[in-house]
């Protein structure tokens, strides 16, 4: 199992994750519609947001090992 990240917050997100890695909630109108998109994605939808998020270069930046380096 895994999760879809549902955003809705910056607009310049997509310059730290690529927009193949999360649905934005500005694509939709309205909750409804996010909902009707949601429950009808498919396993292959579903788990290629998670798949790409997982094999960008940048999904480093945000290990825990990465965030303990900078506090350190």
């Amino acid at each position: 199992m895994g999760c879809v990240t549902i955003y809705w917050g910056a607009n310049n997100i997509s310059v730290h994750v690529s927009s193949g890695c999360y649905i934005d909630k500005r694509d939709f109108n309205t909750y409804e519609d996010l909902y009707f998109f949601m429950v009808n994605m498919t396993d292959d939808v579903y788990f290629n947001y998670i798949k790409n998020y997982l094999s960008i270069d940048k999904v480093v930046l945000f290990k825990a090992s990465v965030f303990a380096e900078i506090l350190r």
